[in-house]
């Protein structure tokens, strides 16, 4: 006999191995990968950026106990190298996205690039 208090486990579960079936059938080319190649290139420089976050502290003197205040602090940004891959998957779709690589590896991809343009205005 089914208790009144299983049915949110029972909804929960079922929630779960929807999402579960769902995202197995959506992200099921991602396996299986035929090409990639590079397309583009993108530098950011690092950066310096002022960041304001707020958290509660306790307040003795005040009516509501807990009061929200500012916490503002300066953040720095590394730099970074992004390269854009074109994926195409064994199902003939395509994807863009971009990576995070090494330096090397950007500079290594930017001079490819460099090369297949020249090529091609030959």
């Amino acid at each position: 006999m089914m208790k009144k208090s299983d049915i949110p486990t029972i909804v929960f579960l079922v929630i779960v191995i929807s999402a579960v079936i769902m995202l197995l059938i959506f992200l099921e080319p991602a396996f299986n990968v035929v090409n990639e190649y590079p397309i583009d290139t993108r530098y950011t420089e690092s950066q310096q950026g002022i960041e304001t976050t707020y958290k509660y502290i306790y307040d003795i003197f005040s009516d509501e106990g807990f009061k929200k205040v500012p916490d503002t602090h300066t953040t720095i940004y590394p730099e970074k190298y992004e390269v854009l891959y074109v994926v195409e998957y064994e199902t003939g779709r395509t994807a863009e996205e971009w990576r995070e690589v090494t330096k090397q590896e950007y500079e290594a991809v930017l001079n490819q690039i460099k090369e297949e343009v020249n090529e091609n205005n030959e």
